[in-house]
């Protein structure tokens, strides 16, 4: 992102710029003048932004900058060289990133960008001093200036007859003479025909003259350019030199003669500019097309293609790389070379030797300069969680305690003190083994084999971070881990890397010195990473491949290379130690038997808790390839369950609750229910039901869109009604609305007179809410009647009664679903409106809810309707009893 931010900065001058310019060409075309905001816009643009769009305008730049008040004169310095134009077009983010491409590694031709430019009349600046062997012609100004017995000052110009004409002496023939032979003459001349005067000469305007650039230009043709024009101006003016131009041998021609040729490599290179002669009118600079070029690759200051002349040899092309870097290998250096039969072949040079460097060059000759090996002899490598990483001097006897001789300056501070590892190479294939040790019981036990272990050459010691064990743990997982699938496994390292690297990366981190620099990763996932990789490499049908893994309650489980010390104990400090949540009595050991001629067998070996201690190596105790440690945890032991009681009890809040307390012992606990609570309205909530009635509801949600898509597909042809528009989207916004709760309806009263083995006294989970409301004195109606309200209970009304209170039934209302939510929730619906209330079990109570549902007996019924409706019904009752609380 950081670098998109970038490049688009970059683009927001241009993007000014078009604004500017589409602002002044709407205001011109009513006739009006740039505002002075405008303006002031136009003058932060570069001066040549100024020009393109005062240009494009029909402006001077001088008078748009003059617009808005009186400005001070400015003297606008010629620009010396003008970008070559790119197609104007839209910006887009595809255009602006192809701006900046990404990195190209191929050497690329030497010298020629730095003459790429826009072809224009060159126009050097006129305030530098002119040199006194600059040779006056017809255009060219002299300021004459006297002083002393009188005073004048003369401008005078070199006219078409090389003359110029000085007031009181007449004309004096200058054209074709040196400027400092003209001032002697004219001083001269003055001095003898009047007396007590001195002289004072300088150039004023110069003249311009037309020449000629030919050749491999860039835009090859005539040029107006100033008398001062050298050769590389030229080239300049005419936009550059063509990559097939050569940059060797510039011509200066004369009236048809060749006046001197210019190697532009003796500019670049050494700077000398004594070939880069002064034109006159009429010259013509050729570019001839570019001779043998060799490329110089690899290990040298300044890789590119170069072109050569005629017995140019190694050491040339040496010098024009800018040499070799210190860190390159000149004992073997490589020549590619094209022989007789157009076929590339390889010599191996010494550059070393100055016979080596005498080579002659030969057109299509490559150099390449290979790089020293990073191999240091008689040392030791320290990598990881430590202050200063690289390599150590080695010398017999050294051991751990003089690498790394202070926990506190030599290490960081979220370096792991019980795990290290001494990698080790064991033969010229590189095969490694791995020597466990302790920081921590190094530096307690200095100089003892046990703990302090003795170094060898090219040793690496690895300290590992205690950051980070969830991304090891994901990372290394043996159940995702495919053995038999080298690739396979490679892949999985490898994208899980790109994941880890992609948090770090983009995830917004703290960082209190707002320093770009990313921290760098020593977790055990980086660092085992190459050493797991390696140990697959040397693994083989008669080394099987040494790792094994710990799973569960240690701080860092996955999978680990076996070690020297191969014990269970040693895996567990690899893994960091036991968590608090562990189960230390016993762990269970999972071994993999593999057979040539039989099936693979499982064993599980149960391993004690003085096994896992002990640092004995027996045959049970000592770890093998692919072994498996599961650390389980400790029976019951979970994070701190806790339920929230609200409402009507006389200790209301947040409970903690062990395993199989029940609702029942929880109410006890907030101190039972006051005298105000309406335990029939009690309201029951559960996590878990949340979770699945939000999944129940998006399946309605789709389900519900289908039908009123495929009812408004078949419109009726009858008389009979169809579903309104209105209805069925208001149903459907509803239904995006509800709010889902997990409500469990329960009959708290039987809960509170029951026994504690009661099927109603609900066991508690994690979690779980329980609200009691305070009694209730209302039976509400809602849905289609004339006017949903809430009544105040009455024994002696039925239902009848509250329907007739709210107005009746409207046209639209469905006569035959109307059902009753209890205040506990649960939803009664009669067979029968006649039998209504021949079950006691139906009884209006208070709290209730009478539900009136839409008729939806259509041509094309919805048969969700009433599901739909009487869930957003239910969530609303609920809901507002809990807003009451």
């Amino acid at each position: 992102m950081m670098k998109l931010s970038k490049m688009l900065s970059k683009n927001m001058v241009l993007i000014c710029a078009s604004l500017f310019m589409s602002i002044l060409q709407i205001q011109s075309s009513y006739a009006l003048t740039p505002t002075s905001q405008q303006i002031e816009q136009f003058k932060k643009l570069s001066p040549q932004q100024q020009k393109k769009i005062a240009k494009q305008l029909g402006y001077d730049v001088g008078d748009l900058k003059g617009i808005s008040g009186p400005q001070k004169d400015f003297q606008e310095v010629p620009d010396l060289m003008n970008p070559r134009p790119e197609t104007e077009k839209p910006l887009n983010l595809d255009e602006i990133l192809a701006q900046f491409p990404e990195k190209n590694d191929e050497p690329q031709y030497f010298g020629y960008d730095l003459f790429a430019g826009e072809p224009t009349t060159f126009a050097p600046v006129t305030d530098i001093p002119v040199p006194s062997e600059y040779i006056l012609g017809p255009g060219d100004e002299l300021v004459v200036q006297l002083y002393g017995k009188e005073n004048q000052n003369y401008n005078l110009s070199v006219y078409r007859d090389g003359k110029i004409q000085l007031p009181e002496i007449g004309p004096i023939a200058v054209s074709g003479m040196k400027y400092e032979e003209v001032k002697q003459l004219i001083t001269k001349k003055i001095q003898s025909q009047i007396l007590g005067v001195e002289v004072s000469i300088s150039l004023g305007e110069l003249r311009s003259m037309r020449i000629l650039v030919l050749g491999d230009a860039f835009k090859p043709g005539s040029y107006q350019v100033s008398s001062l024009t050298t050769i590389t101006n030229a080239i300049f003016v005419s936009g550059g030199i063509k990559k097939t131009g050569s940059l060797r041998n510039i011509q200066l021609k004369r009236r048809g003669k060749l006046i001197a040729t210019l190697d532009l490599y003796d500019l670049l290179l050494k700077g000398e500019t004594n070939q880069d002669l002064r034109l006159q009118a009429g010259d013509v600079v050729f570019i001839p097309s570019a001779g043998a070029r060799v490329t110089a690759m690899g290990e040298v200051n300044r890789p590119a293609i170069f072109e050569i002349k005629k017995d140019e040899n190694i050491a040339d092309l040496l010098f024009m790389a800018g040499d070799a870097k210190a860190q390159s290998n000149k004992s073997s250096a490589l020549l590619n070379r094209i022989n007789a039969n157009n076929v590339r072949e390889a010599f191996n040079l010494n550059l070393a030797h100055p016979e080596d460097r005498k080579l002659t060059l030969r057109n299509g000759d490559e150099l390449v300069m290979g790089k020293i090996s990073d191999f240091i002899d008689g040392a030791v490598k320290l990598i990881g969680a430590v202050t200063r990483e690289g390599a150590y001097h080695w010398q017999e006897g050294i051991r751990i305690s003089d690498v790394i001789r202070d926990l506190h300056r030599d290490l960081m501070p979220d370096a792991d003190l019980g795990y290290s590892l001494v990698v080790r190479k064991i033969n010229i294939q590189n095969d490694i083994n791995l020597v466990q040790f302790s920081l921590a019981d190094a530096l307690s036990h200095k100089n003892k084999d046990e703990f302090d272990i003795q170094l060898q050459a090219q040793d690496e010691i690895l300290v590992f971070s205690v950051k980070d064990s969830v991304k090891y743990a994901e990372e290394f997982n043996l159940g995702k881990f495919d053995f038999k699938n080298k690739n396979k496994q490679k892949q999985l390292l490898l994208e899980r890397a790109e994941k880890i690297k992609y948090q770090e990366k983009y995830v917004p981190q703290i960082n209190e010195n707002e320093s770009e620099e990313e921290e760098k990763d020593f977790s055990r996932v980086t660092l085992l990473k190459p050493i797991i990789e390696q140990l697959k490499k040397q693994a083989s049908l008669n080394s099987p491949l040494l790792v094994h893994t710990i799973q569960g309650e240690v701080n860092f489980p996955g999978l680990y290379p076996i070690t020297d010390k191969n014990t269970i104990k040693s895996l567990i400090k690899a893994a960091g130690g036991f968590k608090d949540s562990a189960y230390t009595v016993a762990a269970e050991l999972t071994r993999r038997k593999i057979n040539t001629d039989e099936p693979m067998n499982i064993e599980h070996i149960t391993v004690t808790m003085k096994d896992m201690i002990s640092g004995e190596s027996t045959e049970k105790l000592r770890l093998l390839s692919r072994d498996v440690v599961t650390v389980r945890i400790k029976p019951e032991w979970n994070e701190v369950k806790q339920v929230i009681v609200k409402g009507e009890v006389k200790f209301p809040g947040t409970y903690v609750i062990s395993q199989g307390e029940t609702l029942k012992d929880v109410l006890v606990r907030a101190g039972g229910l006051t005298n105000m609570a309406y335990a029939k309205g009690a309201i029951f909530l559960r996590k878990e039901l949340k979770e699945r009635e939000a999944e129940l509801l998006k399946e309605m949600q789709e389900r519900l869109k289908n039908e009123l898509a495929a009812a408004s597909l078949s419109e009726a042809t009858d008389d009979k009604k169809v579903i309104k528009k209105d209805d069925s989207l208001d149903l459907v916004e509803k239904l995006d609305s509800t709010q889902v709760l997990g409500r469990l309806v329960i009959d708290l009263p039987s809960v509170l007179v029951g026994e504690k083995n009661s099927e109603n006294n609900l066991v508690l989970k994690d979690g779980d809410e329980i609200a009691i409301p305070p009694s209730a004195q209302t039976v509400s109606v809602m849905g289609q009647v004339q006017h949903p309200t809430a009544h105040v209970f009455d024994k002696k009304l039925n239902m009848e009664s509250y329907l007739q209170l709210s107005g009746g039934l409207t046209s639209r209302a469905d006569e035959d679903r109307v059902f009753i939510i209890k205040a506990n929730g649960a939803v009664r619906m009669p067979q029968n409106r006649s039998v209504w209330f021949a079950n006691s079990s139906t009884q209006l109570e208070p709290g209730d809810t009478i539900i009136v549902p839409l008729n939806t007996n259509y041509t094309k019924p919805i048969t969700l309707w009433s599901e739909v409706t009487q869930i957003i019904f239910q969530n609303v009752v609920a809901l507002a009893t809990l807003g009451r609380l």
